[in-house]
């Protein structure tokens, strides 16, 4: 919206800057600015916000240099989040700061496909890094969520994902995300979810 609006592209890129000063060496991004981050609270979600926030700072503003500066600690950043990916193919998410409600995390639909869409804008980033193999090694992780994401949670009876393999809850988030990340693709699936 800011993009389209205002254009007052500086702001969003001081808060992401805000953000990446203060990232782990292990790449975890915190899941607020300062003072906040203090607090030491994981947010897997926020964390890949930010990553999508660097996406949308490059792609509204063109500023290559911007992201010539950031792909380190993007492809940092990245490496983070893949390693919550388990044997299932899906990240399982243990941070305890993503929802506001009860039996989130695990293999959450919302999660993974917030990180099925991080990864494809990571193959978009990739190339226009001119890094082939970071570009090949997005795409197969998101193939992988991809494919393990609709028979784990898809519910052909109520037409919805589950939020995770512990509970039926069919939330509206995770099933949004799952159309607007592009992870599911079957048409009527997407009818059923609409």
């Amino acid at each position: 919206g800011i993009a389209l609006t205002t254009a007052d592209l500086i702001s969003v890129r001081n808060s992401l800057d805000s953000l990446f000063v203060l990232q782990n060496s292990n790449g975890m991004l915190p899941y607020a600015g300062y003072p906040f981050n203090e607090l030491g609270v994981v947010s897997f979600t926020y964390h890949l916000y930010a990553l999508i926030g660097v996406a949308n700072f490059y792609l509204y503003s063109g500023d290559k240099a911007y992201l010539d500066g950031k792909w380190s600690a993007w492809k940092l950043g990245m490496e983070w989040t893949v390693q919550q990916i388990d044997s299932t193919g899906l990240a399982n998410i243990t941070a305890p700061s993503d929802w506001l409600r009860f039996g989130m995390g695990g293999h959450n639909i919302e999660a993974n496909s917030i990180l099925y869409y991080t990864l494809a804008l990571g193959v978009t980033l990739a190339t226009d890094e001119d890094d082939p193999p970071a570009a090949s090694r997005y795409a197969q992780l998101a193939s992988g969520i991809q494919s393990a994401a609709i028979p784990l949670l898809w519910q052909p009876s109520v037409g919805l994902f589950r939020d995770n393999e512990t509970t039926t809850l069919a939330p509206q988030d995770g099933n949004a995300w799952a159309i607007k990340s592009g992870l599911v693709t079957n048409a009527s699936q997407i009818a059923a979810i609409s």
